[in-house]
Formats: structure tokens, C-alpha cells, sequence
């Protein structure tokens, strides 16, 4: 899960100019969605890189270790290249502590080189879902494709559904 900044680096490596407000990305509609529906979080548990947790930071929410200290009051999960079972545990365990998390985006898999099947946030949330306890802790979608990321991106734009074109990443 890249934060926009990233992608617009990225981008502009491949010869493609974007500026960093010009990019919408799935962790901002978590973002958002926390702060519409669920202001009262101010603590997550994060499953991502370091540049989603940076993200979470920024908006204000604290990003916990969920080990010591503050104990989270929802969990956030991205795409985690590094994902520890430990960390995965946990996160199964304060799923069921605090009763909902987010999921950044439904995505199952991605190529990864020499065409290696990589397990994407998706796959991560399915398993979370089912550790915790399948049919009461399903995840709040807030990213791709769900309809909240569009929304967003057209509300803010000011646009209408006929102007938009959307494109998937796997950048």
C-alpha cells in the first residue's frame, strides 16, 4: 500500500506526471471512512508498510503496537510485505477485542516477479475474518472497488460518474 506522494514518485520514474493531489488511493478512503463514520478512533493497529502507517500518522490517528501501552481501538489492514504470523495473530486478536476492522482493499493476489503469486491485503483480510470468527468480524471495505473510494473521489473532484475513468494499479 503505497501512499500517494509514492505513487506520484513512481509515476514520474515511468515518465508519467502526477502531482500527489491528482492520485487517490484506497489508504486515503480508509482514511476517510474513519474519519466519517468512525471519528471516535483514535488508535489502530496497522497491518502495512511503513508508508500507510506514516499515512494514519498524518490524519491523526496514533498507529499501536498493540503489545504495550495503548491498546487499539480498531484495526487497519493494508498490504504488509513483512507480515509476521505474530503481527497476524494479534491483529486476529484485537479484530475480535474491538468487534470490526478495515480493510484497505479486496485485491486476493498480484504477480509478483517471474510470475510468483504474491498474496495481497484481500487474502489477508479473508483469513483475519475467519481466525476471528468468520460471519460476526467481516472487514469494512474502504478501498478498491468498493463504491466509497469512487464516491469520494468524485465528490471531491466535483465530478459526474460519465467524466471518471478508473484504472487498477498493480503498480
Amino acid at each position: 500500500t503505497r501512499s500517494a506522494k509514492d505513487l506520484a514518485a513512481h509515476l514520474s520514474a515511468m515518465g508519467l506526471a502526477f502531482a500527489p493531489e491528482d492520485i487517490h488511493t484506497a489508504s486515503q478512503a480508509a482514511l476517510g471512512y474513519l474519519r466519517a463514520n468512525r471519528p471516535d478512533v483514535r488508535y489502530l493497529f496497522v497491518l502495512g508498510t511503513p508508508s500507510l502507517c506514516a499515512e494514519v500518522e498524518e490524519a491523526g490517528i496514533k498507529v499501536v503496537d498493540g503489545m504495550s501501552g495503548r491498546p487499539p481501538e480498531a484495526v487497519l489492514v493494508g498490504l504488509d510485505p513483512g507480515l509476521t504470523y505474530e503481527r497476524l495473530c494479534l491483529a486476529a486478536h484485537w479484530i475480535r477485542k474491538c468487534g470490526w476492522f478495515l480493510g484497505i482493499h479486496a485485491g486476493r493476489s498480484y504477480p509478483g516477479e517471474g510470475g510468483v503469486l504474491l498474496v495481497d491485503c484481500g487474502a489477508i483480510n479473508e483469513c483475519l475474518a475467519y481466525a476471528a470468527g468468520f460471519a460476526q468480524y467481516r472487514p469494512v471495505m474502504a478501498g478498491k472497488p468498493d463504491p466509497l473510494l469512487l464516491r469520494r473521489i468524485l465528490e471531491q473532484q466535483q465530478l459526474g460518474r460519465e467524466e471518471v475513468l478508473v484504472v487498477g494499479d498493480d503498480l
